[in-house]
């Protein structure tokens, strides 16, 4: 399960069926993503879902909103095949293979930011587990709305393709992740010995010993209270 400020990323349940069916039978939500098919039982959509998850270790999550428990619709990751853009798996397409990152919400919960912050939490998800080469999100040239949500995570649109079940679409290339953070610097005697190197501009030490940027001593230094008497003595 993944978290974010306002929404929680589980893999789909049959329980999800009835809220899957505010989805699947609308056509404005469903314009892009292949339509509404009239014999579309939710029931099956959401068994393919969990089919892909174990074929793939991916797939669509369900969104639900923490507050409340609603379900808000799905995102995740599917897998095409690039030689015909259908739908299918890693070892089938084998290097052909594309992951995709996709999501659709039903349309009351529009505009609110959702599908962004779903999509940003799937996509580190992505990246963490599966180390995709290359991520995408295929989108309709039509579809404003969805690409105003790649160009919030960061997407540039490259090339466009036809999909089989939907006609043209854009292909979105998501940025690489993040790189990790640098290591510590060295702990214990490395770091000590680090820490007693001479400078190379030099430096006066506790001796009294100068020295210069090559570490070689150049003069000793009068102790203070030396300094102290000889300013104190007459004809100096």
């Amino acid at each position: 399960m993944l978290e974010t400020e306002r929404l929680l990323l589980r893999r789909p349940s049959p329980a999800d069926a009835e809220a899957v069916r505010e989805l699947v039978s609308d056509p404005v939500a469903m314009a892009f993503i292949g339509g509404v098919h009239p014999d579309s039982d939710p029931s099956l959509v959401v068994q393919r879902w969990l089919e892909r998850w174990e074929e793939n270790g991916c797939g669509p999550f369900s969104v639900l909103r923490r507050c409340d428990g609603r379900w808000l619709g799905r995102v995740g990751v599917l897998v095409w095949d690039r030689r015909t853009w259908t739908q299918g798996s890693f070892s089938s397409a084998a290097e052909f293979a594309q992951p995709e990152l996709g999501w659709a919400l039903v349309r009351e919960h529009w505009g609110r930011g959702y599908a962004t912050e779903a999509a940003r939490a799937a996509r580190a998800w992505a990246y963490r587990e599966l180390g995709p080469r290359r991520l995408v999100s295929l989108i309709a040239p039509a579809n404003t709305r969805s690409a105003a949500v790649a160009e919030r995570l960061g997407a540039r649109p490259r090339e466009t393709v036809t999909l089989f079940d939907s006609g043209a679409a854009v292909v979105w290339e998501h940025p690489p992740p993040p790189p990790p953070p640098a290591p510590p610097p060295p702990a214990g005697r490395d770091a000590l010995a680090t820490k007693t190197q001479p400078s190379r501009h030099g430096g006066c030490h506790r001796d009294g010993t100068v020295t210069r940027g090559d570490g070689r001593a150049m003069r000793r230094l009068a102790r203070p209270d030396r300094l102290s008497q000889l300013a104190l003595e007459p004809g100096r």
